[in-house]
């Protein structure tokens, strides 16, 4: 039986472990749940909670270019305790759905180590991927990206699996798309309301 108990003791103090802890969750995570989850990818609700913490204002000039797929783009700046750089970014994309112009409004956070070019720590990829429990759809992950398509209710999720469910979501409004991943140096994700 005392062997039964040191067993059990040893198995939850590995659980309680912090290296297990960091492996489900991190500061920019938590950001991208407080920032643009927490709302539905509301940019508007994001850039108020940015604002009253303080974040910066950065100038629109920075993200106008011809190969920026933003119609409008509002981004903010934050040093983190971590010394990492947090942006948020939101606005309006318009892609192509089938021949039809798509309008996808978008809330964002990425984040890197500017001073050493590297994204954050830990990778946000598998933790987003933890927290949604969900398979990575084929249409929408890509280039080391992972996206996450589903109807939503308060924090009621539902996957959506099929092409025929994407398109009735897309029509009816109903479609969220959470993107996780890196581009370059930086940590990206993204929750992305597509609709016709």
């Amino acid at each position: 039986m005392r062997s039964l108990v040191v067993a059990l003791v040893a198995v939850l103090s590995v659980a309680a472990s912090p290296a297990l802890a960091q492996a489900t969750s991190s500061p920019f995570v938590d950001r991208f749940k407080t920032l643009c989850d927490a709302g539905e990818g509301d940019g508007p609700r994001a850039l108020a909670l940015a604002r009253e913490e303080g974040w910066a204002l950065l100038p629109a000039a920075m993200f106008e270019s011809e190969d920026s797929p933003f119609e409008q783009v509002t981004a903010m700046m934050n040093a983190e305790p971590d010394g990492t750089l947090a942006i948020l970014m939101t606005g309006t994309m318009i892609q192509d759905f089938e021949g039809t112009p798509m309008t996808m409004t978008v809330c964002g956070v990425m984040g890197g180590d500017i001073e050493n070019g590297t994204p954050v720590s830990p990778d946000p990829t598998p933790i987003v991927r933890k927290w949604l429990a969900m398979t990575p759809s084929p249409d929408f992950s890509s280039d080391g990206r992972e996206g996450y398509v589903f109807t939503r209710a308060g924090e009621d999720r539902r996957e959506i699996t099929s092409e025929a469910a994407t398109l009735q979501a897309v029509l009816n409004g109903e479609m969220h798309v959470i993107m996780a991943g890196a581009e370059e140096a930086m940590s990206m994700i993204l929750y992305m309301r597509p609709r016709l």
